[in-house]
Order: C-alpha cells, then sequence, then structure tokens
C-alpha cells in the first residue's frame, strides 16, 4: 500500500508542476528526483538520478497476531545497503 501512496504522490507532483495537459513520463521522471518522504521525522525514501530504490533506512518492528499490534523495537534506522 504505502509503494502506492508514493506513487500517487510523485504523480501529483508532477502534474502540479507540468499541469494535467503536459503531464508525460518526462515529467514524472522529473518529480521523482526531488521527491523525499519522510517518517517519524526522518528522511526515508527519496530518489534520485541513479538510485531507483527508495527505501533509505528501515526500523525494526515486532507484529504480535495474539496481541494484533505492531510495535516498534528500538529507535535504531538502517541504511539499506547498496552494492555499487
Amino acid at each position: 500500500m504505502a509503494n502506492f501512496v508514493i506513487m500517487l504522490e510523485m504523480l501529483k507532483d508532477a502534474v502540479e508542476t507540468v499541469g494535467p495537459v503536459n503531464f508525460n513520463s518526462d515529467a514524472l521522471y522529473e518529480a521523482a528526483q526531488s521527491y523525499t518522504r519522510s517518517i517519524d521525522g526522518v528522511a526515508r525514501i527519496s530518489y534520485s538520478e541513479t538510485k531507483r530504490v527508495p527505501v533509505d533506512l528501515y526500523g525494526i518492528y515486532r507484529i504480535s497476531a495474539a496481541d494484533e499490534n505492531v510495535v516498534r523495537v528500538g529507535p535504531e534506522w538502517y541504511p539499506t545497503l547498496r552494492q555499487p
């Protein structure tokens, strides 16, 4: 679901910048280059000219079906490891 939100936000940014009549793949590409999303006050999602995988940082969560909840294990953020 979150990936759909990211895509819709980039589409919205592109259309707001160039207008609905001028929207095209180049406009979407340009909008993606400047897109970032902060979660819990931390910029966790971004794109660049060469970076195509959006997630920059991950948090660790514990999920309990019995308690029907999701709990953050700690405050740390772990960076995405990318091969050159």
